[in-house]
C-alpha cells in the first residue's frame, strides 16, 4: 500500500473537481419572415427558455448544486426583399437595388439597450433598365450578406422557472446605385416588401458546484502540487530504506 501513496493522494483530492457545461435553447415558436423594420415592440421578441435548475436537460451530478455562470445569445437572420425597379429616365440604365443596416436583440427591461448586434445586405442587380421599363426581383440577394454573431449578455433575466421575451429590432435602409437619378425604387406591390429572417439561440453555461462540484481554485490546485511532493517524497524515502 505504502507503493501508491503518492497516486491515492492525487486521486483523493482530484476526485472532487467538478465540471462545467452547456446547454442551448433556441427562440420557440419559430420567429417568421416579417416586415422590417423591427422596432421591438411586444409583437416583436424572441421567446426563450429561462435556465430552469428544475428541468431535465440541465443535469449535474448528485449532491452538487446548478449554477449558471454565463448566458450568450446567437443571433442569426438575413435581409429578403420582394420589390421593382422603375427606370423614367429617357435612355436605358444599370442599376441595382441595396438593403442593409443592423439587426438587434435588446434587453428585455428596458426594450432599448442593445445587447446583441449584427449587420445584414442584400443586393438584387445590376439590372439592364430600358427607358419607362420595369425590372421585378425578389429573394434574398445575390450577394446577400447574413448575420451570424454570438455576443455575452448579463445573466440576471435568465434564471428561473419560464420564459423570456427577447425583444428584435432592424434599421433597414435601401439604396438604387446606378441608373443617374432616374431609377427609383418600387415596394407597394402585392407581396412586396423587405422581411427580416431572424433566430435567436441562447447558451447557458453552468456549473456544478458541491461535494463532487465545482473546479478547484488556484489555492487549491497548489495544496495538490504540495501533497503530490510529500507523498512522492515519502514513496522515494520508503523505497530507500527499503533498500
Amino acid at each position: 500500500m505504502k507503493q501508491i501513496i503518492a497516486p491515492a493522494i492525487a486521486a483523493a483530492i482530484l476526485g472532487s473537481s467538478g465540471y462545467a457545461a452547456t446547454i442551448s435553447v433556441l427562440n420557440s415558436p419559430a420567429f417568421p419572415p416579417t416586415r422590417t423594420d423591427l422596432s421591438g415592440l411586444p409583437l416583436n421578441f424572441a421567446t426563450v427558455q429561462k435556465f430552469d435548475t428544475a428541468s431535465a436537460s440541465v443535469v449535474c451530478p448528485p449532491g452538487t448544486v446548478k449554477t449558471l455562470q454565463g448566458v450568450s445569445i446567437h443571433l442569426v437572420g438575413g435581409i429578403s426583399s420582394a420589390g421593382r425597379l422603375f427606370n423614367s429616365g429617357p435612355q436605358t440604365e444599370n442599376a441595382s437595388a441595396v438593403f442593409s443596416g443592423p439587426f438587434n436583440v435588446l434587453n428585455p427591461a428596458d426594450n432599448t439597450t442593445v445587447w446583441v448586434t449584427g449587420n445584414a445586405s442584400a443586393t438584387f442587380g445590376p439590372f439592364s433598365i430600358i427607358s419607362g421599363g420595369t425590372q421585378a426581383f425578389s429573394g434574398a440577394g445575390l450577394p446577400a450578406v447574413p448575420i451570424n454573431v454570438t455576443t455575452a449578455v448579463p445573466i440576471a433575466q435568465f434564471a428561473g422557472a419560464g420564459t423570456i421575451n427577447l425583444p428584435l429590432s432592424t434599421v433597414v435602409s435601401q439604396t438604387v446605385i446606378g441608373g443617374g437619378g432616374n431609377v427609383s425604387l418600387l415596394l407597394n406591390g402585392s407581396g412586396e416588401g423587405t422581411f427580416a429572417n431572424l433566430s435567436v439561440e441562447v447558451i447557458y453555461t453552468y456549473d456544478c458546484i458541491g461535494e463532487t462540484g465545482g473546479a478547484p481554485e488556484p489555492k487549491t490546485y497548489g495544496m495538490i502540487g504540495a501533497a503530490l511532493s510529500l507523498g512522492l517524497l515519502g514513496y522515494r524515502q520508503y523505497r530507500a530504506k527499503k533498500a
